[in-house]
């Protein structure tokens, strides 16, 4: 499994904050104090979940072997 399948990183842009506010009606809109401008920020989506570290450890210990037919299991 690859390391980059285990974590997930995502970049949302302003694309969430942008719909929520056009649907809730609230601003949120960051004010840079500096300069008194505002914007909506990019958001970062990271996730690395216990169901993603046990799918790696899972995957990581899969491993297929031949094993000859021993006879006793045989119809």
């Amino acid at each position: 499994m690859r390391a980059g399948a285990r974590s997930g990183i995502h970049n949302r842009t302003d694309f969430d904050l942008r719909r929520h506010q056009e649907y809730s009606g609230k601003r949120l809109d960051y004010i840079d104090p500096g300069t008194q401008k505002r914007f909506l920020p990019y958001i970062i989506e990271t996730s690395a979940g216990a169901d993603r570290v046990t799918l790696a450890v899972l995957a990581n210990g899969y491993r297929e072997e031949e094993v000859e037919e021993s006879g006793w299991c045989s119809g």
